[in-house]
């Protein structure tokens, strides 16, 4: 599809503005009976700029170098609400320029409003770097963050597995019961009394008995 030669249309600045899925939607035109009228009904998108159609129209103004054999007539039809197409290719995405910015404003439409579906108009708008250079910088910078965030986890030392039985051991100790102690028998203290030496084990005394001296009266 040539572009206008000579004039405002041929300037550098609408070399981007030939997007296929930025296209009127062509639709069939068809009778009460369902047959096909033998022309199409060709719908512009309401999220379309005056300044991108005015240039479609001048491109469809010129003369095709290479005309189709078999010509079809479209007809201009109502304009219908369709969303901003997603293109994965960042070269050719919806420029703002393309786009109605009356539009763009409404509530429901402000969704549209992304990277992913609109890009900044580029060098030739008068912004400092096209829309390819810009995301470009940005997936560098993230793959560089990714490599070294990978970089930092490869260098973090492991737990042995000679380390992590010691650590099993440790906790079996800690959580062992202690042993009961055996009761010490104990000794007895003092000097020999009736015979019974100071190595000897004292065992329960024995009860005296207690003498009571009865006077005469």
């Amino acid at each position: 599809m040539p572009k206008p030669e000579g004039g405002r249309w041929s300037d550098a600045r609408y070399d981007k503005g030939l997007q296929y899925q930025l296209m009127s939607d062509d639709e069939d035109s068809v009778d009460e009976e369902g047959k096909w009228k033998g022309y199409y009904r060709s719908r512009r998108p309401k999220f379309r700029s005056d300044e991108h159609h005015e240039f479609l129209m001048a491109v469809d103004a010129v003369e095709d170098p290479e005309p189709s054999i078999r010509y079809v007539k479209r007809l201009r039809g109502e304009e219908t609400e369709v969303p901003i197409p997603y293109i994965i290719d960042p070269s050719v995405r919806a420029r703002r320029w393309q786009i109605k910015v009356d539009w763009l404003e409404e509530e429901d439409n402000k969704k549209w409003d992304r990277p992913n579906r609109i890009t900044e108009n580029g060098k030739e708008w008068g912004n400092d770097e096209d829309p390819e250079e810009l995301i470009a910088k940005k997936r560098k910078v993230k793959e560089e963050k990714g490599q070294k965030k990978r970089a930092r986890v490869s260098a973090t030392p492991k737990e042995g597995k000679g380390k992590a039985k010691a650590s099993v051991k440790l906790v079996k100790a800690t959580t062992a019961k202690p042993k009961a102690a055996k009761p010490k028998m104990a000794r007895a203290k003092g000097k020999e009394k009736e015979g019974v030496d100071e190595g000897a084990i004292a065992g329960p005394s024995k009860p005296r008995a207690q003498v009571v001296q009865l006077n005469d009266e």
